[in-house]
């Protein structure tokens, strides 16, 4: 039987959420997932839409994407050792992160596009037999396959992140 790996788990977190779990959010070299360093004051700038706003906020764009992304990536590591079927509904949580949060019409197509990979993703773990001898290789092929359809609009996620989002509050390396 498959069981969820921190190896599994750190390809799908890196396919689904680029830098926004692995440098700013969700940073285990921290203590914590990124929500502590957000105010208080955080509301949601939900957009089941997906579409991007030209009025989105940066800054609450990153502070939102930065508690939102750290508690997926508490329910990723809450899933480790458990059988494939376990990361569906977290695969699922994933999607809904990403409808949860307006991202700025410079990477609305982008978002959208990881987006969607996510839930294709979610959809090819779902189809997998955790009990078959080579459910691993199929739950490997399918991240592998979704990274090289995702990898363009997730390195343009990562520039817009890395170009407005990272701060002081993301540790020097």
């Amino acid at each position: 039987m498959f069981r969820f790996s921190r190896p599994f788990a750190t390809a799908l977190l890196t396919t689904a959420t680029g830098t926004l779990l692995l440098t700013g959010c969700g940073d285990d070299s921290r203590g914590d997932t990124g929500a502590a360093s957000t105010s208080a004051n955080t509301s949601s700038s939900a957009a089941s839409s997906g579409s991007g706003s030209a009025d989105a906020d940066p800054a609450r764009f990153c502070e939102d994407a930065m508690q939102v992304f750290g508690r997926l990536s508490e329910a990723f590591e809450a899933i480790e050792g458990q059988s494939l079927d376990a990361s569906v509904p977290v695969l699922d949580q994933a999607v809904d992160a990403f409808d949860e949060l307006e991202p700025p019409v410079e990477i609305s197509d982008d978002w959208q596009a990881v987006r969607d990979g996510f839930a294709e993703l979610r959809d090819a773990v779902d189809a997998i037999d955790a009990d078959a001898a080579d459910a691993e290789a199929q739950a490997e092929a399918a991240v592998t396959d979704i990274e090289s359809d995702i990898s363009p609009s997730l390195e343009r996620v990562d520039t817009y992140y890395t170009e407005n989002c990272e701060t002081d509050a993301t540790p020097a390396g």
